[in-house]
């Protein structure tokens, strides 16, 4: 487990970079962290944002971070996966560095605890920078219905959207039997997670 997660080293972190690139196309920024527990070692966020033609419009105004590195080592007992969130709306620098870093955070927490996080967890009691009104998260396949995987060299790696949602939303979805199902239906009801100014769809 030790040797799994000290694989994160540049070579690992580019090969996934690259396979973001191979989906999304190459990310505008990535973003360097050298983490100081030695179980963490280095990792990298890839950054995604909106060009000007594309924040005319509310479709396309969106941008991307997702972690690269993390599929390494075990943080998620479903499957090796990487973790991401999407945010309405153009982002200076500073609140994507500080985004960011609190990704980071976030897929550090299984490394640092031991307590594996699953595809349809509820997080509770999390701060994210962009969303200050949320205190919720739900961890869900960024293809809940057919299943997100990045391409080889990376094939079954999954990709976990970092999805906030208010308490009443969270409820909602922990009420189903099928979380995945649950999130579905919250989108269905109008929900659009990407948005911080949204209000609750429950």
């Amino acid at each position: 487990m030790v040797e799994e997660r000290l694989s994160m080293d540049g070579n690992f972190i580019t090969s996934v970079v690259a396979a973001y690139a191979d989906i999304f196309d190459p990310p505008g920024r990535t973003i360097r962290f050298s983490r100081p527990e030695p179980l963490l070692g280095e990792c990298s966020v890839v950054v995604y944002l909106p060009n000007e033609v594309e924040q005319m419009d509310p479709v396309t105004n969106l941008g991307l971070l997702g972690t690269a590195g993390f599929s390494s080592a075990k943080i998620c007992a479903d499957f090796p996966c990487e973790l991401g969130i999407a945010l309405k709306g153009p982002l200076g620098e500073a609140s994507v560095d500080s985004l960011a870093e609190a990704l980071v955070e976030l897929a550090s927490v299984p490394l640092k605890t031991g307590r594996l996080f699953n595809d349809g967890q509820i997080l509770e009691n999390i701060s994210l920078p962009g969303f200050p009104r949320f205190t919720m998260a739900l961890l869900v396949d960024w293809d809940p219905m057919d299943g997100f995987r990045f391409l080889a060299p990376h094939a079954g790696t999954a990709f976990l959207r970092v999805v906030p949602l208010f308490p009443a939303e969270a409820d909602f979805v922990e009420s189903r039997t099928d979380r995945k199902k649950g999130y579905c239906a919250l989108v269905n009801r109008g929900m659009v997670d990407q948005d911080p100014d949204r209000g609750p769809v429950v």
